[in-house]
């Protein structure tokens, strides 16, 4: 069992408390000091190139790119539901995303033709490269536009609009007046570290040890992340507000075709890079699985030469995007445009539901549309996606009651607004206390103030860190059960003659269970069942049977796809990330002692051989709890640093005052009250409900009566 760090003084802690601000000293990554290059061309650049030589590297680019469209690509059959399916329709790309990803594509041709022939290190494609895009005509680029104003930040609109709005963009834009797209959706990821390619530009990482090259994703997976189910302090609900507030957050996309893509039986696709299974597989050989389908993540289209980056279709708000879209056309279908709500359908006893979607959308049966593609997921996730539905438009009938004179748009801004600030306060006021406890809470600033305004600092960049999407932020992954329970009240199941719980590996994109009538009976599960403990070992119904759909007997791997994802981004290795956050240099595997436990840094001696070759994945999430909190302290301090961003890099967060979309103080008093257990008790029907929502009932958090959980007065809006 994972202990946390034993209950030493503050002064004691301090070595795993992150310096906050630190800046990393590239200059000691020495992973960046090496070149790629085993024999450098004859015809180096010695005083950097020419404008002839930006010319001639866009037209090798684009001869590189009309070979890469040409290529047979056999796509899979979209109505068949899959895992292969499964695993990229949640990340597709629109049609102008998907030309984004070309344009990235022919920038990183670009930047590799010129790296290439100066010979340059990874260092030096990090800080050189950059330099040279000057010397490139913003003619040159696929979209001009885009490149001129989107991804150099040089917007010409109105500022004084941006300052004046009361309320927030659907995609974030003009968050930030002086910077508008930060944290804006459909934009790029930003790093901590810059990324460790093994070409310095795009492919994937690799060991620096020759003798000792990184191991199989699905090895780690077997004897690191196998099934070990040990419940932790917390519910399942818990569990599922941290996956639901990702969605919110974070989706990377992936590498942009015309259709479903098996890259399995298309290796050689760009953009395809599957994980091959071992022989011997304790599962997969049983089912006569040797490859599981895995999809690159797309280039952004930073206009910019270098190594490559990620696009983030999800803005970087906690803005309830997973509810009204990230894109406006997205906001406006999931709009009634009546009474300010949002599109609804009817389910057993005219339950209120998400409205169902006719799309091929890889679900076995109904399936609902949201603002998130993830919303069918699994019926939980389903689940907390109607409660925040149904909030809004119990709000948006409440304020049309109170303002008669109010038109849609407004009803619709205004029951937004609400909606976002209480989900803002239930997630750092309840949840995020939790992951990180009294001391990083406080570190990072993140409890919510017990009167008056905080303040938004327009110096803080919101936007997503890589190393957040990518890793630190799928510690959750480590909290799912196999089962989830289906209660008649909470802490009672239902009698033997009913089914009391469900298999995830049975229901993936299988939501019918709310058309059923079981959203209630699932939400009383959720509060009455413990999640796993965040730990190293993740549930074999992610592990083996992710997305599996209901003719399929094995899915994906959910540990291993973390891991190949990581390299597929260029993360650096764990120790990196160590030594970012502590200034401590992991040279040795005694080094590591302090944070990880003994057994597991055995295995982890024994599969990856030396420290460096760690995957920041499997390394955060092997490592001992900081005191009172339910993570480590590498993963406190990556999800830390974000969360900070999040918070004083919105200008509409809840609590920020002298703003046009400030609430006044009695609004934020009444904002302050809000719960997690008076917005289920609100929206789920629930009689009576946990005081703390997080929880399991005990007679340390009893039950209480949802007539006192109280109500918003909308007297005050």
């Amino acid at each position: 069992m994972h202990q946390p760090l034993a209950k030493y003084s503050v002064v004691d802690l301090a070595p795993f408390i992150p310096p906050f601000g630190y800046k990393a000293n590239h200059w000691t990554l020495f992973y960046y000091k090496a070149s790629p290059y085993k024999q450098c061309p004859k015809n180096i650049y010695l005083s950097g190139p020419s404008y002839k030589d930006i010319e001639a590297a866009f037209i090798f680019a684009t001869t590189q790119l009309n070979g890469i469209r040409s290529q047979g690509i056999s796509y899979m059959n979209s109505s068949q539901p899959s895992f292969a399916a499964r695993h990229q329709i949640f990340h597709y790309l629109s049609q102008q995303n998907a030309r984004a990803d070309e344009e990235g594509l022919l920038v990183e041709l670009v930047s590799s033709y010129l790296a290439e022939r100066a010979c340059l290190t990874k260092w030096d494609k990090q800080r050189y490269l950059p330099q040279l895009t000057k010397l490139i005509s913003v003619n040159q680029f696929p979209n001009t536009h885009s490149c001129s104003n989107l991804y150099n930040n040089q917007w010409q609109g109105n500022l004084k609009y941006c300052l004046q709005s009361k309320y927030r963009t659907i995609d974030g834009f003009c968050n930030n007046p002086y910077h508008p797209y930060w944290g804006k959706s459909n934009v790029c990821h930003i790093r901590l570290l810059s990324p460790d390619y093994a070409d310095g530009i795009s492919i994937p990482r690799v060991s620096y040890n020759t003798r000792y090259p990184l191991p199989n994703p699905r090895v780690i997976s077997t004897s690191i992340h196998n099934d070990v189910p040990l419940d932790g302090p917390y519910n399942s609900m818990k569990m599922q507000w941290g996956q639901f507030i990702n969605h919110d957050i974070t989706n990377t996309a992936l590498s942009s075709y015309d259709g479903l893509v098996d890259c399995c039986k298309n290796p050689n696709v760009r953009g395809c890079l599957p994980m091959f299974v071992p022989p011997g597989d304790q599962f997969y050989s049983a089912h006569n699985v040797t490859c599981l389908n895995f999809i690159r993540s797309g280039v952004c289209p930073s206009c910019q030469l270098g190594p490559r980056q990620q696009t983030n279709k999800n803005t970087a708000f906690l803005d309830a995007s997973h509810i009204y879209g990230n894109t406006v056309e997205q906001a406006n279908q999931l709009r009634l445009w009546r009474g300010g709500l949002l599109r609804t359908s009817s389910g057993k006893n005219n339950e209120i539901l998400l409205p169902i979607t006719s799309g091929q959308d890889q679900c076995s049966g109904i399936c609902y549309q949201a603002g998130d593609s993830r919303v069918n997921q699994h019926p939980a996730l389903t689940a907390l996606h109607t409660i925040l539905l149904r909030n809004h438009n119990m709000h948006a009938r409440a304020l049309a009651l109170r303002h008669p004179n109010w038109n849609d748009e407004i009803l619709f801004q205004e029951a937004r607004r609400i909606t976002i600030a209480e989900y803002q306060m239930i997630t750092y006021n309840e949840y995020l206390p939790i992951v990180f406890g009294p001391i990083l809470s406080a570190y990072y600033h993140l409890y919510p103030q017990k009167g008056g305004y905080t303040y938004y600092n327009p110096k803080v960049d919101p936007t997503t860190w890589n190393e957040y999407s990518t890793a630190a932020c799928r510690f959750g992954h480590s909290q799912i059960s196999a089962t989830f329970g289906l209660y008649a009240s909470i802490g009672q199941q239902y009698s033997q003659h009913q089914n009391n719980s469900y298999r995830l590996k049975d229901w993936y994109m299988r939501p019918s269970l709310l058309n059923d009538g079981l959203l209630t009976p699932m939400i009383n599960g959720l509060l009455s069942v413990s999640s796993q403990s965040v730990d190293p070992w993740i549930t074999n119904d992610v592990r083996n049977h992710l997305y599996q759909s209901h003719k399929e007997y094995s899915g994906g791997d959910l540990s291993a796809t973390n891991i190949w994802r990581g390299r597929d981004h260029g993360l650096p290795g764990y120790v990196h990330y160590v030594e970012y956050c502590f200034n401590l240099k992991v040279r040795s595997w005694k080094d590591l002692q302090m944070f990880i436990p003994y057994y597991t840094l055995n295995q982890l001696r024994k599969h990856y051989r030396v420290v460096e070759n760690i995957d920041l994945f499997t390394g955060g999430i092997s490592e001992r709890h900081f005191p009172g909190a339910d993570i480590g302290p590498t993963f406190a301090c990556i999800n830390g640093i974000q969360y900070y961003h999040m918070k004083f890099g919105d200008r509409y967060y809840f609590e920020h005052g002298g703003q046009a979309g400030s609430f006044n103080p009695i609004q934020l008093e009444e904002i302050r009250r809000s719960t997690l257990a008076r917005l289920l008790c609100r929206t789920a029907y629930l009689p009576n409900v946990p005081q703390y929502a997080f929880l399991a009932p005990s007679i340390y958090n009893p039950l209480i009566n949802c007539s006192m959980t109280g109500e918003i007065n909308y007297n005050y809006f």
